[in-house]
């Protein structure tokens, strides 16, 4: 086992991701409790981390990579690398941990200035890595990361569940809407997601809004970003006027720990693939997660306890991210998405209503 005093983690990507980085953090933090765990991650997930104990310091970096509003120019990019790697050579980090391992980060773990560089080993391209891991598709990527430290000499993690930090605040307003709502066992729903060929049609989740109020005589909450109102605003729209009332939209009204909260506080979370997910995972609510295009099973809800709803089409998983910035399917329907029934979603919510004593 190695004997670390600094430690680097690279994670770039977005709030899904770092949660799913969380498990890691709590398995490194167990092993090596003396040792300075710094995290380095854009300014769109730096909230995912707030108040982790297991965290000591974060640098903030907005690879240009993963810039959803605005990416920099070629000559702006490179410049805003260059001054992130020198912060982490001033840091002399002993070890540089990198879950991504592509060329996305190679230029920081190489030339990062630690003794130790550990990562997945790309088809035969990790030659910049001291410790290299083979990649498994097969594996969540929980299970992944924790690989990576599995390879370092550490013991296998027990403890894998995602953590996130609410605080007695957050769940008391929580707690706050529900009783002025009246609201016990709500469904909660996230309608939308980032990036549209993931998304399951409106119409479909209004069904499932509308038949769970009129069935379980209960509430839904819409939950989003600020970017998912309209989308939110329209299922509700969709929901039969006399059910209207029942449905509590908060979407972009809460920050990201009253969205936890709100979602602790639910019977069930249904969504699709997206941040807001592994949050449900995290705090604990049971997760119906509908996936098309996302990689599965590496980006399922993850546990035992959690139902993912997809379809096997031979594109699916694809990596239409690539071309992200149109927002499209290739295919030009997001037949994956659509091939998912609400007869199905109907079928789960029950089958978990009805697995544990549920009062209405």
């Amino acid at each position: 086992m190695l004997e670390l005093k600094s430690i680097l983690i690279l994670r770039f990507d977005h709030i899904g991701d770092v949660l799913l980085l969380t498990s890691m953090l709590k398995a490194l933090r167990q092993n090596c409790s003396r040792a300075k765990i710094t995290v380095a991650l854009g300014s769109w997930s730096k909230m995912a981390l707030d108040e982790n104990p297991d965290v000591d310091e974060i640098i903030v970096f907005d690879h240009p990579r993963f810039n959803r509003e605005k990416r920099p120019s070629f000559f702006n990019g490179l410049v805003a690398s260059l001054r992130f790697l020198a912060i982490i050579r001033r840091h002399r980090f002993d070890a540089i941990i990198d879950p991504r391992s592509n060329l996305c980060t190679l230029l920081f773990v190489y030339l990062g200035g630690a003794k130790y560089r550990i990562g997945f080993d790309h088809g035969g391209r990790g030659f910049y890595l001291t410790t290299k891991a083979k990649e498994n598709p097969k594996i969540h990527q929980i299970d992944r990361n924790l690989y990576l430290l599995e390879m370092m000499g550490f013991p296998r993690a027990k403890e894998r569940k995602p953590t996130f930090f609410i605080s007695h605040e957050d769940v008391q307003w929580a707690r706050g809407l529900f009783l002025y709502h009246d609201m016990n066992n709500a469904l909660v729903v996230h309608p939308s997601a980032p990036w549209p060929p993931r998304r399951w049609p409106v119409g479909r989740f209004a069904e499932i809004i509308g038949w769970y109020i009129e069935n379980f005589k209960s509430h839904v909450v819409l939950i989003g970003a600020q970017e998912d109102m309209a989308i939110s605003r329209q299922t509700k729209q969709m929901v039969s006027k006399d059910l209207q009332d029942h449905v509590v939209d908060m979407t972009g009204k809460t920050t990201l720990k009253q969205t936890a909260a709100v979602i602790k506080l639910s019977r069930i979370y249904l969504g699709v693939d997206s941040a807001p997910m592994h949050l449900a995972v995290a705090v604990g609510t049971p997760v119906i997660a509908l996936m098309g295009p996302g990689e599965y099973p590496r980006f399922a809800p993850y546990g035992e306890n959690n139902v993912t709803i997809r379809t096997r089409m031979k594109c699916s998983p694809c990596h239409q991210d690539r071309d992200y910035k149109s927002m499209r399917c290739f295919h030009g329907s997001s037949a994956c998405m659509k091939q998912i029934e609400t007869q199905e979603v109907k079928s789960q919510i029950a089958k978990i209503l009805h697995s544990n004593s549920v009062r209405f």
